[in-house]
């Protein structure tokens, strides 16, 4: 099988064991080029949304997240807007719940990943995970069935995202 990607090399080792200087592999052959990429992380993902309120509301109290940042800022065009940033406790990447700008943005508002599941959550204990997301108001589109996969998993709805929840496939 001929490898994909810069971490194909490492595929059975555990996430938390790969190396984070990879080997960049040629586009065209799929072998090594002795160059070593500078690790790459992601930041923030955007997500576009039509009240940042909401979103607060939504990742802060319905998902346990932490809010990183609300701080006062300007579009390119020097109008104002608010910087949100959220994030799961302890994690690195975070999340900015961006207020959608203008027409094309604001009719991608909650179809913006076409109906796809836009975050994949890890959960220690997923009944309690459920009872308190369900309590916070999230509307789960699916009940919670054990996948091929052995993890858990549910789908939920919200007007901006939809979260699929999953425990470590001890169920």
């Amino acid at each position: 099988m001929q490898p994909t990607s810069a971490l194909s090399h490492l595929p059975d080792a555990p996430r938390a064991e790969r190396k984070s200087d990879s080997v960049a592999l040629h586009p065209s052959s799929g072998a090594e080029d002795p160059v070593r990429l500078a690790p790459v992380h992601i930041e923030l993902a955007a997500l576009m949304v039509d009240d940042s309120d909401a979103a607060v509301e939504f990742f802060v109290r319905a998902l346990g997240f932490d809010l990183v940042e609300d701080s006062p800022s300007l579009t390119n065009d020097g109008r104002p807007k608010r910087w949100v940033v959220v994030r799961p406790p302890g994690a690195v990447t975070g999340l900015l719940p961006a207020k959608a700008d203008g027409r094309a943005q604001t009719r991608a508002v909650g179809d913006q990943f076409a109906g796809r599941a836009v975050f994949l959550l890890r959960v220690d204990d997923f009944d309690d995970a459920f009872r308190r997301m369900a309590s916070a108001g999230v509307e789960f589109v699916t009940e919670p069935r054990v996948e091929p996969t052995a993890a858990s998993r549910c789908s939920s709805t919200w007007p901006e995202a939809a979260a699929t929840c999953s425990d470590s496939g001890i169920r």
